[in-house]
Parts: C-alpha cells; structure tokens; sequence
C-alpha cells in the first residue's frame, strides 16, 4: 500500500520505537497515526480524526505542542513510553522535512514531576554468581547508588522503599519484582568513566548498563549525574519497606502521603535538596559511630550559635533546587526562568560562605573553605540574563540590551521604531514649516524624509543638512545624518511585523543558546560546588519546646509527643537492628537550664560581636 511521503517517514521512525507512543512533530502539535492514535485518543480523552494518508484514511489525533507535558505525564503514571519526535530541518519548498526521535520518555526518566522534594529513580538490576548488582539513580537531582543484594525479595524491597518506578533488566534473567521493567542486551563491552571508581565488575555491569540507558534514551550528556555511591545495608539501621510503613516514618498508612508522617513533623528544611537529604537519613539511620558524631559536631556548632544560624537560614530560602538546575543546564534543556534562578542561588554563595567560616566546627570550616564561590558564573548571568526573563524564549525580554549588538537593533526596531521615526518627523515639521513632511521606509531605499513639491519651495535641503536619495513626480526623498545614527537595522521597516518579530526572537534563542553552551562548560563546576557547598547538611531552627516535646496538629487536633519517645520506638521496633540497646535522650531539668543560658549567652556574645547596644 502506498502512502503520502510523509506518513511513509512517520512509519519509518516509528518501526524502531513498536513499545511506545511517538509523538510526531507537525508544526506546533504532535501528532499520533494508526494504533498509537486510537489508543492515545481513549486514554488521554482526546478527539479521534483521520488524514488522507494517500491509499486511505488513516486514524489520527494529536495535542498542542505548548501542552504537551500534561497529555506525557497522563501517559507515563499509566506506565507507557513516549518518544519525541522532532523537527531537525527547516521546511522547504517541494521536499519533506527531516525529523528524528530526540528524546525517549519512560517512568524511570521522566524530567518534568511536581514533586520536588521527592526522586524519580531510575533503576538497573545485573544477577550473577547467585547476588543481585543494583544500580539507581535520579536523572534530575543526578543522585546515584548502588549496592549488592542476596535475593529477588531484597530487590523487591530496595524497588519498594525507594520508589523506583523503573528498572532496567538483562534480556531473559527475569526479574521477580513488581516493577515496570525495561528489558535491554547485555552488551560487555560497555564502559563508562563515570564509573571507573567501582572495583566490582559486575556492580558496574549493573551501573554501566543504567548510565548507558540513559544515554541512549535522553541523547543528552550525563556530566551531572553524581559519581555511584557504593552502600551496603550493614551501615545503616536496616529498615523494610514494611517496616517503614508501620512506623509510617515518611508516609502516613491512610493513603501513603507525607502528612502525619515522622518526617512531616521533623522536616524544617529550606530548600528542595534538604528535604531530599532529610527524608534519605531518615529511611537509612547510620550506624557508623564516627558519622553520627560528624553529624552531631556540626549540629551543636548550629545550637551553640543561634542568630547565625538563622541568618544561614536566610540565606538558603533564596538557594533553589541547584541539583535539578545543574541537571538542565548539561542536558541543554534550562529555561530562561530557570536561569535566573540560578543566578539567585549563586549571589547566596559568598554569604554562606562567609557565615560558615564564623562557626567553631572544623568539618563546617572544610566546607565553606572548599566552596568555589562562582563569582564568573555569576557575572555572566549577570551581564545577560533580563531580571524580567520568562519561562521561555517566545515570551520575550530574555537577554539584557547590551549583551549583543545585532539583537539590540532588532529589539529598537520592534520596539522604538515607530516611535522615533514619529519624534524625527514632528521636529522636522517643525523646524521647516512644511507641514505635511513625513519619514518614512521602503526595502530599497530605507529610511527617508519627503518633502512634496510645494514644499520644496520654502525649503533649502542642503542647508538643512539633508542629502538626496530618490526623485519622484511629486516630492522629493532625503536622509539626514540623524536618520542614519538612528540604530536600526536598514533592511528593517518602522512597523513590528512579523519578519521582525521573528528575527528578534531567533536572534534572542541564539543568545541564549550561547548562554546554555557557556554554562553547559561550567556544569561541572556547578555540580563540585554544590557536593561541597552542603546545603542539605544545615540544620534549621529546632521544633522542640524546652521540655524536648514535639507538638503538632492532626485533623484539627492538637498532640504533642517526645522526641526521645519517637526515636526510641523506632529503634525498639526495628527486628534488623540487631537487639542494640536504643539511644537514650535526656531532658531533665537541669539539661533544660543549661539550654536556657545557652541561649542568654549566645545573645550576649552576638550583640557584643556586631556591636548591638
């Protein structure tokens, strides 16, 4: 059967993605034909058409390209892949454009989630020599582990506890887990240098074959992703997915949401990556004397200075989600908006600094002294980047006047031009006194004063400084030297048509690609600097009262609960903990005293510091 040139290309591309919806770019929709269409029009609730597809009508239904990460997000929660296919040439006349798959979009790699104080983990799994080789990671925040487990059921566990919505398997070592599994060939001679610091080979088959996934499905760079952490369940107090439910130590029974939760109560962070960090602690409490007391050393050193603390609280509330920014930055896909935020967060970095270099900690003075303040990343968004900028590059008002010269002239003939071509004209009306003298344009000539016949004849053009360009049967045409100081580019008309409009925002996504490639070469540097910045290390102000209770609300009501009461159960509980004595938190009265004048002489000493009468 033959069909259209087009319809031939989309069932060509398509032959390589069976498993999954294409979403084909047709001018500003993407577009789904045959079986991808009447499935997706039943579960998306979209209308069903059909096209002449040359020999027949085929089926067809498509969503608007500026929507279009609501009708993805629909498909990938109902556990289906997604491969965008875009428009790689431009259209030209009498030949089909080029377009290819730049992007595969599955549950594991799905960018665009609203929760950003949660990961979206990606998962790969490699059996061999009776263990389980378990590699995960978080394609946005680029949080990465792996492990090696006994059995399915602790794989099932590990899947479970850490929500990972997708896991990568060899072909054919099926895996006993309810999970959404990708199946991939093995292919031995795959080797990633982000992976180089993993010594057993076949954990970094399982890690290896995970970066290798997503590299092929995102066609993105993977620079972001941090280097594997390798962990073993005999570091931490050792928590089932089952246990963790009963206690509800991140989700609550009724429906599994954070609220009435354990880390609902304690959760005071500020930003995005720390309450990432707090909910990771609390599902894997150390048991590594020498880490708890790192922990600990640092957590006095906050207790101990209370005001700097909160003015390292401060600070954080303006520090957005870096791990997910730094993310879009190497895969080239940040926004103008997100940008900006960017520099925000950066502008925080000095003072941070400045404020953990006061604190008495050493393992607080190693990382502020270890803190790269990117002060040239800051001054190149500076210098480009519009405090005003949108969401994206249609919107406008993106990149600063300055920054570039041709897109300057672009922007004054958009946006002035009317304005002083009509300013020149009234001083001109005025200072010759002929009163239907007008500036105006044309393709060839340009810019241009005209001045009619009669006119002519009260005015001398040479001593007004004006210089023929064109004769016609009425009127003569003249330039001043104002006209050609004016910065507008000589094949632009006054008007903002849609020429104009077009070469402003090309020119403007051209700037920003130049942006995002500069930053792309930083990223790098982003990312070391947020290891060593720390943030989701800083505590916050303490939610204890003075008698170490925790109070909250539940459904209205008001409960309150000890701290020591709350961690003592949870070890209690804990049939993995191995039968260890639980920690033990005091809170008489004396200890309540002491806090007490603590608190009086941190006042003292910090009016005294910064001269406060």
């Amino acid at each position: 059967m033959k069909y259209t040139p087009m319809i031939e290309q989309y069932l060509k591309i398509k032959k390589d993605y069976q498993d999954m919806f294409l979403f084909y770019r047709l001018g500003d929709f993407y577009e789904m034909f045959f079986e991808d269409a009447t499935r997706a029009s039943k579960i998306l609730e979209i209308t069903l058409t059909a096209r002449d597809g040359g020999a027949e009508k085929i089926p067809m239904c498509g969503v608007p390209f500026h929507s279009s990460a609501t009708y993805i997000d629909t498909l990938v929660n109902n556990g289906y892949k997604v491969a965008i296919c875009e428009q790689v040439s431009e259209p030209g006349q009498g030949k089909i454009v080029e377009r290819k798959v730049v992007q595969v979009i599955t549950p594991g790699t799905y960018m665009n989630y609203k929760n950003y104080d949660e990961n979206n983990y990606l998962g790969s799994a490699y059996v061999k020599d009776n263990n389980i080789y378990f590699a995960f990671c978080d394609i946005m925040t680029g949080d990465s582990r792996c492990t090696v487990l006994k059995t399915m059921a602790d794989l099932q566990d590990e899947v479970l506890k850490n929500n990972i919505k997708e896991v990568i398997s060899i072909k054919d070592q099926k895996l006993d887990i309810s999970a959404y599994i990708t199946e991939v060939e093995l292919n031995n001679d795959i080797t990633k240098e982000k992976t180089s610091n993993i010594t057993d080979n076949n954990l970094r088959v399982a890690c290896d074959v995970l970066l290798d996934y997503i590299e092929k499905t995102q066609n993105k760079d993977i620079s972001s992703l941090k280097d594997f952490e390798v962990y073993f369940k005999d570091k931490f107090v050792y928590m089932t997915n089952y246990s963790l439910k009963n206690l509800e130590v991140t989700q609550n029974m009724a429906n599994g949401g954070k609220k009435g939760s354990l880390l609902s109560i304690v959760d005071k962070t500020s930003t995005a990556a720390g309450s990432r960090k707090l909910k990771k602690w609390l599902e894997n409490p150390l048991l590594d004397l020498k880490e708890i007391k790192k922990r600990q050393e640092i957590v006095e050193d906050f207790t101990k200075h209370y005001f700097e603390k909160a003015d390292v609280k401060t600070s954080l509330k303006e520090v957005y989600d870096l791990e997910r920014i730094s993310t879009k930055v190497s895969y080239n896909i940040v926004s103008p908006k997100e940008l900006l935020n960017l520099k925000k967060t950066l502008a925080q970095i000095p003072e941070i600094k400045k404020l953990l270099l006061g604190f008495e900690s050493n393992k607080l003075k190693d990382i502020a002294e270890n803190i790269d303040e990117l002060t040239d990343l800051y001054d190149y968004l500076e210098a480009t980047i519009h405090e005003e900028a949108g969401q994206t590059v249609k919107e406008g008002n993106v990149i600063k006047l300055g920054f570039n010269e041709e897109l300057d002239s672009y922007k004054n003939a958009s946006k002035n031009g009317n304005r002083i071509l009509l300013e020149i004209e009234e001083r001109e009306k005025e200072r010759t006194g002929v009163k239907n003298l007008k500036v105006g344009y044309n393709k060839i000539f340009g810019y241009f004063i005209e001045v009619s016949k009669v006119g002519l004849k009260t005015i001398d053009p040479t001593e007004l400084g004006y210089h023929r360009k064109q004769t016609l049967s009425n009127c003569e045409r003249f330039v001043s030297e104002e006209l050609k100081k004016v910065e507008i580019p000589k094949d632009k008309g006054p008007d903002k048509t849609e020429d104009e409009i077009r070469a402003e925002v090309k020119k403007e996504f051209a700037r920003e690609q130049e942006i995002r490639e500069f930053m792309l070469k930083n990223s790098n540097k982003i990312t070391s600097a947020l290891k060593k910045l720390g943030i989701e290390e800083f505590v916050k102000q303490s939610f204890e009262n003075n008698d170490g209770v925790i109070e909250f609300s539940v459904n209205g009501n008001n409960q309150s609960v000890k701290s020591s009461d709350i961690l003592s159960k949870l070890f209690e509980n804990l049939p993995s903990f191995g039968g260890h004595k639980p920690l033990e938190f005091g809170s008489d009265d004396d200890e309540v005293s002491r806090q007490q004048q603590m608190i009086v002489d941190e006042i003292a000493g910090y009016k005294a510091r910064n001269n406060i009468k």
